[in-house]
């Protein structure tokens, strides 16, 4: 599972990354501090929880922004790798070391890095492969509105390239807002976010290459074309070049995603009000790839190519009640909620082989020799209950308590709920009548919390066994003839449970000169049991 810590971005958790938004979209961000505060967020809070709230439009007339910046990049110190001169000298000095002569001992240069290294040739892979990148962003944004109706809206545009040929990334963002005020006691609105992301080689890593390729070895053959191997003896070390030579490779990584909330508010009695949130967030990616025969990945055997499209779904509906009360100089809040969410991804994948043309990369794959297609599903539910109460004294003295039971379908049935309690306390020292003579002093808090998180962090459907058939896995000679059959890839957990998480923490907060300087200090434990962790099977 992930350890990624939940994002929530205006009140709705968000499944996405923070790559997926526009930096200029982004009004704050929080990073909630201990399990007291992470505990309304319940399983999907067990690893952190930060809060985005994004801009929203403001009563008045509309306003126009734009914001948007270029930069270039450029490596900041290559690597200190050896010279044609200085690899002879080591290679000539390391066969000595093994008591042999390099002048007639097989193995210690080509023929072709011999003749190089005689004719004073030298080759640095990061002089032929780095190049200067460029970096821009640009947001262009409006808004306004009146006492009853807001709005915004903003779109963006996003480009980076590496500082090695064919790295690039574009994303191409639009969000929109709008909250409506319905007489006095409803609030409705809606928020949708929408980024579109294609990615050049998001995952291909030359940096061994370029370390480990001989500085003899000729990169290019006489046509002036990368060749794989400047060693066909040393496999290991090949060509980055040969990557971007024209239609030789290709990995393309597309992705759509949408992520919409709806929200309506309504004050049914003084201090009492009704939320109710409904979120959803859609994603479609396409991934291509394509490695030609002179490739380092096909290392001289058939090009082959890949398209894979995936889809998911994430559905939120979250019920939320809240009281406040004042009284004297008590200050309580109560918070029910209930929330049900559910994600759903389907995805689907075709290869091929031995396609008769490179141009073509991986838009015909119909013309090769195909490969094993694969395909996957998965769903899965969270259902919540949670209830908080906080309680402040003359701003003084404050205390939260909070119980959250969480249901999980990814568990084994008797274990899928399980309550988490948390509570927290503090003490603001500055509102204090002995520090009121401390002009100097706008805030001192001191606080502490203990709670407990759950973690589902596993396979939707880890209770249930798999099996698994193919070559290395269910394939058995009966005399000289070869079966594919069927072996258990995975063990059914009739136990599967969850895992916990306990924080403790204390926390100083402090603030001087009317908090025009700001700061805290924490102290923190956490303490993991039942660790969701996959056991492989024995070999035989």
């Amino acid at each position: 599972g992930s350890n990624d810590p939940l994002l929530v971005v205006d009140g709705v958790p968000y499944d996405g990354s923070l790559n997926d938004l526009n930096p200029d979209d982004v009004s704050s961000l929080e990073v909630l501090k201990d399990a007291s505060a992470t505990a309304i967020y319940g399983a999907r809070g067990a690893n952190g929880v930060i809060l985005i709230t994004t801009r929203r439009g403001k009563s008045g007339a509309p306003r126009a922004t734009y914001s948007g910046y270029y930069g270039l990049k450029n490596i900041y110190g290559k690597y200190d790798l050896q010279n044609g001169q200085q690899y002879y000298d080591f290679r000539a000095e390391a066969f000595r070391a093994a008591g042999q002569d390099p002048n007639t001992a097989a193995g210690f240069l080509t023929a072709d890095e011999l003749a190089n290294y005689r004719a004073g040739k030298s080759y640095d892979y990061q002089d032929l492969l780095f190049q200067k990148g460029h970096i821009q962003n640009h947001s262009l944004g409006v808004s306004g509105g009146t006492d009853q109706t807001q709005y915004s809206a903003s779109l963006g545009y996003y480009d980076e390239t590496g500082i090695v040929p064919v790295q690039r990334i574009q994303r191409y963002s639009l969000r929109g807002t709008l909250d409506q005020q319905i007489g006095t006691r409803i609030k409705i609105g809606l928020n949708t976010l929408n980024t579109f992301t294609n990615q050049n080689d998001p995952t291909l890593n030359i940096a061994y290459n370029i370390l480990t390729s001989s500085p003899l070895g000729s990169p290019f053959d006489a046509n002036g074309i990368p060749v794989v191997y400047p060693d066909p003896s040393e496999s290991a070390r090949a060509n980055p070049l040969t990557y971007y030579t024209p239609d030789a490779h290709l990995e393309q990584r597309r992705r759509l995603r949408t992520f919409n909330s709806l929200y309506g508010q309504v004050n049914i009695l003084k201090g009492l009000d009704y939320r109710l949130n409904l979120g959803l967030d859609g994603r479609t990616e396409n991934n291509e790839s394509f490695f030609s025969t002179n490739t380092p990945a096909r290392a001289g055997n058939v090009n082959i190519a890949s398209r894979n499209n995936s889809i998911a779904f994430n559905l939120l509906v979250e019920n939320i009640l809240t009281y406040n009360r004042s009284f004297g100089k008590h200050d309580v809040n109560f918070t029910g909620l209930y929330s049900w969410q559910e994600f759903r991804t389907d995805g689907f994948g075709a290869g091929s082989q031995n396609l008769p043309t490179n141009y073509q990369l991986a838009s015909n794959l119909g013309a090769g020799t195909p490969t094993a297609p694969t395909s996957n599903q998965s769903q899965w539910d969270i259902v919540s209950y949670m209830g908080r109460l906080n309680y402040a004294y003359d701003n003084r003295y404050s205390a939260t308590v909070t119980v959250r039971v969480d249901g999980s379908s990814r568990l084994a049935p008797g274990n899928k709920y399980k309550a988490f309690p948390s509570a927290a306390v503090a003490w603001n020292i500055a509102n204090e009548s002995f520090m009121k003579d401390r002009a100097w002093l706008s805030n001192l808090k001191l606080r502490a919390s203990l709670g407990r998180t759950g973690s589902t962090a596993v396979n939707p459907y880890q209770t249930l066994g798999a099996l698994g058939s193919g070559l290395g896995g269910g394939y058995y000679n009966f005399g000289a003839t070869g079966a594919v059959g069927a072996v258990p890839s995975a063990i059914p957990n009739p136990n599967l449970g969850w895992e916990y998480t306990t924080t403790t923490n204390f926390g100083l907060d402090f603030g001087f000169f009317n908090n025009r300087v700001t700061g805290s200090v924490e102290l923190y434990q956490q303490r993991t049991s039942d660790l969701l962790l996959p056991d492989a099977l024995p070999a035989t």
